[in-house]
């Protein structure tokens, strides 16, 4: 059982060979609803343009809401397993562990409704997708470190490896964020983990929020 769960996630690999130049078809409605309302290439860019901005919007909000709900599980995974050591801490409890399972099966069903944007659009959700997914094995890996005490050790350097990979994931679909933000004229926007969120995940830049905002209609 110890081989199985110590398999070194795969979500994670697809924030690194995603191409910027391929994106997922739009849903049969929406893509139904652009060509039938649009009568002319250009307000069929400009339609398209508007729904990007929603959508980008939607995200980022959506994205610090999941930091929230992922900081109680993050923390409690480092506590017992300290970023950037061997180190083993106390375990949580069955019944903490379950809630985090809860917390991150409602992010992952977030993303399990295909949208399809502007390409920048959909690297950012793509890679936030595969971070929420890996994320979701860290715990169950958790889970199965309280459940198999002989397998225990094996299980837990598990978990850590794939928490720090959950952590480089997110920390690439934030700058990807924070870049479609500031296109889209929002300026920059930080969502990121919090500090035990693992090792490898590259901080955000310094600027204050909303830094290089472009005024609405301008």
């Amino acid at each position: 059982m110890v081989s199985a769960a110590i398999i070194v996630p795969l979500a994670v690999i697809a924030v690194l060979v995603f191409s910027a130049d391929e994106e997922p078809p739009a849903s049969g409605a929406s893509a139904a609803q652009l060509d039938e309302t649009a009568d002319t290439p250009e307000e069929l860019r400009e339609q398209f343009a508007e729904r990007d901005l929603q959508q980008i919007e939607e995200l980022t909000e959506r994205a610090r809401s999941m930091v929230e709900e992922f900081t109680p599980v993050v923390v409690g995974i480092g506590k017992t397993l300290p970023p950037g050591t061997e180190r083993v801490g106390a375990l949580a409890s069955e019944q903490e562990v379950e809630e985090w399972l809860a917390a991150v099966r409602e992010a992952d069903e977030y993303f399990a409704e295909t949208v399809s944007g502007e390409t920048a659009t959909n690297v950012a959700r793509n890679a936030a997708s595969d971070a929420v997914d890996v994320l979701l094995e860290t715990v169950e890996t958790y889970k199965l470190a309280l459940e198999q005490p002989e397998a225990r050790a094996a299980l837990l350097e598990s978990a850590r490896r794939q928490r720090d990979l959950a952590a480089r994931a997110w920390s690439t679909a934030a700058i990807q964020l924070d870049v479609i933000n500031i296109d889209a004229g929002f300026g920059h926007q930080h969502v990121t983990f919090p500090r035990s969120g693992g090792q490898g995940a590259v901080p955000p830049d310094t600027l204050p929020e909303g830094t290089d905002a472009e005024p609405e209609g301008g």
